[in-house]
């Protein structure tokens, strides 16, 4: 067959049939006949069937048909049938054997070149049938490739294998994804050309440009999609298909019975499966099927499965458009558009970014950069350290590839605000979450579902959440970055330490260890985290429930219930009817305000309960039989034990009202009196001791008398003879009840339950554990060593706990506590107490009932913990007594001093928690102990932080002295001095005369409308004043005191310089140099640099009597002489000086300057520059020396021209003088030389004269009196 498509022997394609028949033109005589080798070869086809394949018997050779030669020579035709679109392009005459002749055509047919077959297979184009290619492919590769689609539920990773096969089988896969132009992937637009069976040839070439690309693109998806319903019919999707049922409806349509399958699917559903694979496929080959047969099958199939949930709409939305890409092995480069796309990156450091739709896209190798952008996208960094940003929209975002739970490198999160609802699922390595724009303090953080951690930005609604944050250790390595800081979320100020409520109904959750929660109003439930927690739950009826660890609960008011974990707990009810359950461990529970309920179960350990308020009830638990109890008052006491465990219970004060408590074994109420009749303290034995005098004591301690000498009744107890004969209730354990004289207990060494009976009891523990509970008198307890528990109940007692990790609750009273080595727990809950915190890291805990609570810790980590009631907001702190540091919770009777705390740093090392959310340390910078406020009186104050403080005066002449940082020092009313040192401070002087210093640093000095007389001296740094109540307008600047400028703002003038009342503000040392004039101005909301020009304190105001008045650089200033005879200075700038009543000197200085003498008999000398002088009626007799520049003078209203005298006076001066006016003007030196006389003049009636006009009334030669 002879065509355009033959290859010629130079390598060439011929441009037409009779081209390449010419090749075998041997002898060159432009025909082919008998002496051409190849006329026995030709053959000639005669399709007498029609139907189009040549078959043997229809070929015969030229002899056969008569045909003696073929004429090479040809002509242009170009007849066109229009039946078939046939074209007969160029003819040539062809011979016959009989000698006639006819004609040889070379035919164009209209060619669909998609439609094709290799062998006799059909195709499509030149791509072969996939079957076909799989035998054909000796690589395996498309082999693995199809296995891979056939067996896959992914959606991403069928749609990246078809597009795969594809590229395999149109020989794509190794060309550059950009060698066809920027508009269109060169791989896809492969595909597209051998589909068609040619090459693309566009306006711009082989190219195609943004509308074609466009165009081919939707030509591409048509055709993947294509081959990925072929492959699905003969998988996944084939089975299902046999369910589907085709049939014509009505109207002769094709249309599709859906119902089994959709009920298959929906069973799926039920069962929990993951149908998204399926559903996507169905939607796929719908889309095909109602384009094919104009049907509306997708309709009614996405209707159904979109109303089950949001996540099936997402899926079938996914499955109507999309875009595929697949990357290189190197650092590929894509940005997606607004369909739904796939995204590869393959191997390689891509950067991959989605589009406007919903996205997927996958970095896999190398460290990869994924956008997602807009839309509701997934994105997968796979292997390597990525970078997610998924942008707006609610995103996905996996660190690795989905579904490997394994590591995945150290990947970086984007998330910010309007990003959504983000998730991520990272299962290893060491990531980072960066919140561009946002702050730590706009955050919050709380557990979601059963494993994950919830981020917030507060005031929207955009979130982020950690996929099974809390599952594994494994998945909590992230360093979170923020506009103001870097941490770590496990690090100690994490905000995921922080878990807060709203003031409505919350779930909150703890997402890591020691944890800070708080409920706020609100009925909410609380969960801690499995360490030690300090949770409140604030206003309402909360479900708090604490994990394991040593855990702190408050539960606010409202009827709350409260559970905690293992471990050795605290729980404070607060008002309301409470439930408190102190579970496994030791527990100390205080019911506080309202009808409490106390759950005691077996194995909860020993616990104790405080509760002096409404009905409590104990309820102990099902495992526990009426048999199992013994119960016994013991001094003020009520002592539980459960018989063959180690279990006990305290009720504390109970002696004080037993009507107060109930009783409650499993259902049955029991009247506590009828168990106390099984055990009576006074069964124990009673040991004979000596009786004389009770133990020496000579510890000091501070506020508190000591009793030298026991009454006569008083008795000694050796806890070694104490053992009770009832070992099934003693349990291996000294049960030793004091009498109701002074006692002497002496513990020996082993657990013990002390109770002190009535009066003044000296106690002293053993070397191990003991629980001590003193009565309602002073008692004095040494605890020993050992983790002691001590209750001092009423009385001033004197606690020390000595060695061991201490639980001290002093109770009533002005106690002294001393807590001795160890982590001790104090717990003050009324009264003015003392504590020595001692050694290692203590923490105390103070109750609004409390009084002034004194510690003492120089330490160890310690912590003060204030209890419900004590706002951080209510917190003023003062400095007492020089060296400690008191504070006050405003609007209580509740303060705390912390001794020396002002003159030693080790002092300082406090932990503040509140219940208003705020958890700070002691001296955090900007915390509520930097500012320290003053007394009444007047005080000298310096700073007793080095990184800055702030010191808040109040009435009294007070000094304040800040750090050598920044500082924010407020004098408040009264004469106060304020330096600032060091750093940038703040400086408010108040109301009265004040002296501030602002020191190294740029400083800001405050004042307001009726502060008075405020001085700064600074010579250092930037420095800003800010005056509110006065405009611009209201500042009148003098020189006072030759170096200072006084700034007078209240209208006093020059009345206000002397009057101390006048509100003024005075810069020390102005005039001396330019550092003291380094000040910005912020007043009636403008800001100028104090010498700016056009400043007001480059107007100079004189007084009444004679001022020297200098400027304060070269620039321009106005001076106003005012009275007396006064000396005005310009500078090297355009001066204007106003001489004012009296005889003044007024020199201009260089510059062209303005020159008013005003009343008097003055001096005027404007020097260098163009000067103007102005003259008036009532100005006296002026005289002017200038021979310097072009100057002017002009005379003001009534002095005109045509009045203008003149005359020659002292032989050298020309005196001008007006017809009716005894003023004079004299031009000094005027005759001396030309210099002088250059002088313009302008008159009042609107006339001028050029100083060299010939008409110039003054430029005359005159003699003496003329």
């Amino acid at each position: 067959m002879f065509g355009d498509q033959v290859t010629l022997s130079s390598g060439a394609l011929s441009s037409s049939g009779f081209e390449a028949l010419a090749e075998y033109d041997i002898n060159g005589d432009k025909v082919i006949d008998k002496e051409d080798d190849v006329y026995g070869q030709l053959l000639i086809w005669i399709d007498k069937n029609h139907n189009g394949v040549s078959e043997m018997t229809e070929l015969y050779s030229l002899e056969e048909t008569g045909i003696t030669s073929i004429g090479l020579e040809h002509k242009e035709t170009s007849v066109l049938d229009e039946t078939t679109g046939t074209l007969i392009a160029e003819t040539s005459e062809v011979v016959l054997e009989n000698g006639k002749t006819t004609e040889a055509s070379e035919f164009w047919f209209p060619v669909k070149t998609s439609d094709t077959t290799h062998g006799d297979i059909k195709t499509t184009g030149n791509i072969p049938n996939i079957y076909q290619a799989l035998a054909e492919d000796e690589t395996g590769e498309l082999a693995k490739l199809v296995y891979t689609f056939v067996e896959s539920n992914d959606i991403a990773e069928k749609r990246c294998c078809i597009k795969e096969i594809l590229y395999f089988l149109a020989g794509a896969s190794d060309i550059e994804a950009n060698s066809r132009g920027g508009n269109i992937d060169a791989r896809d637009l492969k595909v597209i050309e051998e589909c068609m069976g040619r090459g693309f040839e566009g306006v711009d070439g082989t190219c195609p440009n943004v509308n074609a690309a466009a165009i081919l693109k939707d030509i591409y998806g048509t055709i993947e999609d294509g081959y990925y319903n072929m492959l699905n019919l003969n998988s996944s999707l084939g089975g299902y298909w046999y369910s589907v049922v085709e049939y014509q409806d009505e109207d002769g349509k094709d249309n599709l019975l859906l119902n089994l399958p959709v009920a298959l699917i929906d069973e799926k559903i039920s069962d929990g499966e993951d149908v998204d694979s399926i559903l996507y496929d169905f939607c796929l080959y719908l889309a095909w099927y109602d384009e094919m047969h104009q049907s509306e099958m997708l309709s009614a199939w996405s209707e159904h499965f979109s109303a089950i949930s949001t996540h099936y709409a997402e899926v079938i939305e996914l499955a109507k458009t999309g875009y595929v890409y697949i990357g290189t092995e190197k650092a590929d480069r894509y940005s997606g558009t607004n369909q739904n796309s796939y995204i590869f990156g393959k191997a390689g450091d891509d950067q991959l970014s989605g589009g406007s739709g919903s996205d997927r896209i996958y970095g896999e190798d190398g460290s990869d950069k994924l956008y997602g952008n807009a839309g509701n996208d997934i994105l997968s960094g796979g292997s390597g350290d990525d970078c997610l940003d998924g942008g707006s929209g609610n995103d996905i975002l996996y660190g690795g590839n989905i579904g490997d739970t394994s590591e995945d490198g150290d990947d970086e999160y984007v998330f910010s605000t309007g990003y959504g609802q983000d998730i991520i699922v990272d299962y290893g390595g060491s990531n980072t979450i960066r919140f561009t724009g946002v702050s730590s303090k706009d955050i919050r953080v709380n557990g979601v579902n059963e494993y994950d951690a919830e981020i917030r930005i507060q005031g929207t609604n955009d979130t982020l959440t950690l996929k099974n944050f809390c599952k594994d250790e494994a998945y909590t390595d992230y360093t979170l970055i923020f506009r103001d800081k870097k941490i770590h979320c496990l690090d100690e100020d994490s905000p995921f330490h922080y878990i807060y409520g709203t003031e409505t109904e919350d779930s909150l959750k703890a997402v890591v260890e020691n944890s800070y929660m708080y409920g706020y109003a609100g009925n909410d439930t609380i969960i801690g985290s499995a360490e030690k927690d300090i949770i409140y739950g604030n206003a309402g009826d909360d479900q708090i429930e604490a994990g394991d660890g040593a855990d702190t609960i408050y539960g606010g008011d409202g009827k709350d219930q409260i559970k905690a974990g293992d471990g050795d707990n605290i729980l404070f009810g607060g008002a309301g009817a409470d439930i408190l359950c102190g579970n496994k461990g030791n527990d100390y529970m205080f019911g506080e305000e309202g009808d409490d309920t106390y759950i005691f179960d077996k194995g909860d350990g020993v616990d104790v309960i405080e509760d002096n308020s409404g009905t409590s009830t104990i309820q102990f638990g099902e495992g526990i039989h009426l048999n199992d109890l013994t119960a016994m008052k013991v001094g003020d006491d009520l002592f539980f034990l459960i018989s063959g465990t180690a279990d006990r219970l305290v009720v504390t004060g109970y002696s004080d009202n037993p009507e107060r408590f109930i009783v409650y074994v499993g259902e049955d109420e029991v009247d506590v009196s009828d168990i106390l009749t099984k055990t009576d303290a006074a069964e124990l034995p009673q040991i004979d001791g000596e009786t004389d005098s009770s133990p020496d004591v000579t510890e000091e301690i501070p506020q508190i008398a000591t009793p030298t000498d026991a009454d006569a009744s008083d008795d000694a107890m050796d806890s070694s003879a104490q053992a009770s004969d009832k070992s099934d209730v003693s349990d291996n354990v000294n049960i030793i009840s004091g009498t109701e004289n002074s006692d002497a207990v002496f513990a020996e060494n082993s657990k013990n339950f002390i109770f002190a009976g009535a009066e003044y009891d000296y106690i002293v523990g053993g070397s191990n554990v003991d629980y001590i509970f003193g009565d309602r008198d002073v008692d004095r307890i040494l605890a020993g060593d050992d983790a002691d528990v001590v209750y001092g109940m009423d009385g001033d007692d004197q606690i020390f706990g000595e060695n061991g990790d201490d639980i001290i609750s002093g109770g009533a009273g002005n106690d002294y506590v001393s807590g001795g080595a160890g982590n001790d727990v104090v717990i003050s809950q009324s009264g003015n107490d003392f504590i020595d915190g001692g050694a290692d890291d203590d923490t105390y805990y103070i109750s609004p009932s409390c009084g002034t609570v004194t510690i003492k810790d120089t330490e160890g980590k310690n912590t003060i913990v204030c209890a419900d009631g004590l706002e951080s907001t209510k917190i003023k702190a003062y400095r007492l007594d020089w060296n400690d540091l008191l504070i006050v919770f405003e609007g209580t009777e509740t303060s705390i001093v912390i001794k020396n705390y002002c003159i030693n740093e080790d002092a300082r090392g406090f932990r503040l928690i509140f219940e208003d959310g705020l958890v700070e340390y002691a001296t955090a910078s900007g915390g509520v102990l930097r500012t320290i406020n003053d007394w009444e009186g007047t005080e000298y104050h310096t700073s007793i932080y080095t990184d800055g403080t702030t010191i808040v005066a109040e009435n009294g002449d007070d000094q304040l002295n800040g750090s050598e940082a920044s500082d924010n020092l407020i004098g408040g009313d009264g004469n106060n001095r304020i330096a600032g040192n060091g750093g940038d401070d703040y400086l408010d002087g108040g109301k009265g005369t004040d002296m501030l210093y602002g020191g190294a640093g740029a400083d800001v000095y405050i004042y307001q409308k009726g502060y008075g007389m405020d001085t700064i001296s600074d010579a250092q740094g930037e420095n800003i004043i800010e005056i509110t109540g006065y405009g611009i307008s209201d500042i009148k600047a003098y020189r006072t005191n030759w170096n200072n400028l006084t700034m007078i703002l209240d209208g006093s003038g020059e009345a206000g310089l002397s009057d101390s009342g006048a509100d003024k503000l005075i810069i020390e040392n102005f005039f001396v140099s330019d550092a003291n004039r380094q000040y910005k101005v912020i007043c009636d909301g403008s800001v100028f640099g104090i010498t700016d020009f056009g400043s007001p304190c480059r107007t100079l105001y004189g007084t009444a009597g004679s001022d020297y008045m200098l400027g304060f650089d070269g620039g321009r200033m106005t001076y106003y002489g005012l009275d007396g005879a006064d000396t005005l200075n310009g500078s090297d700038g355009t001066d204007v000086l106003y001489g004012g009543t009296g005889d003044d000197r007024i020199l201009g200085g260089n510059g062209n300057d303005c020159l008013l003498g005003e009343a008097g008999n003055d001096y005027l000398e404007g020097g260098a520059g163009n000067d103007t002088y102005y003259f008036g009626i009532g100005y006296g007799t002026d005289s002017i020396s200038d021979n310097s520049g072009i100057n002017e003078i002009i005379f003001c209203e009534g002095l005109k021209c045509e009045d203008i005298l003149v005359e020659r006076t002292n032989w050298n001066d020309l005196t001008i003088r007006f017809a009716g006016s005894e003023d004079a003007l004299v031009l000094l030196g005027y005759f001396t030389s030309d210099e002088n006389k250059k002088f313009n003049l302008v008159f009042s009636d609107g006339v001028k004269y050029e100083y060299d006009a010939q008409e110039n009334p003054i430029l005359q030669e005159l003699s003496m009196g003329e």
